[in-house]
């Protein structure tokens, strides 16, 4: 059943005609690398956090941050994509994002936070800027969950819950 807008104006017809999007974080990771997370998967910036240091840890998650009484991993994505050690913002310029995801619906919460070369910004996705993940950077399969085009950017939507899990950190250690 077809329902004719006619008689409701030009804005509903507009409207039904408008292509559907969603609203992101477009994060800057640093090192001409972008990514992207729905807006529910990360509660709060955090601006100069204090971070500690973990010996011996792999390049890409070095920091550990503690937040309201627990022990977050910081994992400095570039970094890990890179597969190399790469320099980060001196202390009083950190940028931090705190995420937040769940393995499985009504599962306890899990924090966790990631290093951030600048704030990060909301942005408006449409289906049509879908696009392949970067060809030349294997480790994006492993932690994306689609990618698409922004500007010139090409970004991929994080997988959280593979970014942090001990099957992604054994396999690229």
């Amino acid at each position: 059943m077809e329902i004719d807008i006619a008689p409701y104006g030009v804005a509903a017809q507009e409207k039904a005609n408008k292509v559907p999007s969603v609203r992101a974080w477009l994060l800057d990771l640093g090192h001409n690398h972008w990514a992207a997370l729905p807006l529910h998967e990360m509660s709060q910036v955090l601006l100069s956090p204090e971070l500690s240091s973990i010996p011996l840890a792999p390049h890409h998650c070095r920091d550990v941050l503690i937040f309201e009484k627990r022990i977050l991993p910081v994992i400095n994505v570039a970094a890990f994509i890179l597969g190399t050690d790469i320099a980060i913002a001196a202390e009083e310029d950190k940028i931090i994002g705190l995420t937040v995801y769940q393995k499985a619906p009504k599962e306890q919460l899990i924090y966790a936070a990631i290093h951030l070369d600048n704030m990060p910004t909301v942005i408006e996705v449409e289906d049509s800027q879908l696009t392949d993940l970067p060809a030349n950077e294997p480790t994006w399969s492993a932690l994306s969950l689609s990618c698409f085009s922004y500007e010139e950017h090409t970004v991929p939507i994080l997988n959280l819950a593979a970014l942090y899990s001990s099957e992604i950190a054994t396999e690229f250690a």
